[in-house]
């Protein structure tokens, strides 16, 4: 399924809206910055939200926060619109923090086939087939983890999605120059 078709609900906005500004308050703005709790509990939360948060100028991040705040109290989108506005990231992390979120909980709680993504797809297809959808094609998935299932597989399997390399996708993650 391709990404920008996904559809962006204001709840999921309004999610991202509070990621933002929990980890703008316990990050960005704590002095000394951050407890290890605090970074604990985002990276639990959130999958990869403190690479977003330390690489993303302060001021952009902030945006961030602004644009998902304003997509909470709007209709529901497809991705595709907020790509055409430049805000594209904010959708893009939310789909990528549950795609990690979804490979780190099978590897905890596969260890014999923890590596294995047609069994993690399997397992997902079977417990939650929308989620299922979420991820590539059964051959696509285990081309693009050659060496097993482990966490950058999410990010390549959303570039993949969103018809992107990975550092295109990385690129507008992270608010880096073309």
């Amino acid at each position: 399924m391709c990404v920008w078709n996904t559809v962006f609900s204001a709840q999921e906005a309004n999610s991202m809206a509070h990621k933002y500004a929990w980890l703008r308050r316990a990050v960005l703005e704590t002095r000394p910055p951050h407890s290890r709790e605090a970074l604990r509990e985002a990276a639990r939360r959130w999958p990869g939200s403190l690479r977003e948060c330390q690489r993303v100028h302060p001021q952009r991040y902030r945006a961030r926060e602004r644009w998902a705040r304003e997509g909470a109290e709007t209709s529901d989108r497809a991705y595709t619109a907020w790509h055409a506005e430049g805000k594209a990231a904010v959708c893009l992390w939310s789909e990528l923090h549950r795609l990690t979120a979804e490979v780190l909980a099978w590897r905890a709680s596969a260890p014999t086939e923890r590596e294995d993504p047609v069994a993690f797809l399997r397992d997902l297809t079977r417990r939650d087939p929308e989620r299922a959808a979420a991820w590539p094609a059964r051959e696509v998935l285990i081309a693009l983890c050659p060496r097993g299932l482990g966490t950058k597989v999410a990010e390549a399997s959303l570039a993949h999605r969103a018809g992107w390399t990975p550092l295109e996708l990385r690129a507008c993650l992270l608010d880096l120059e073309g």
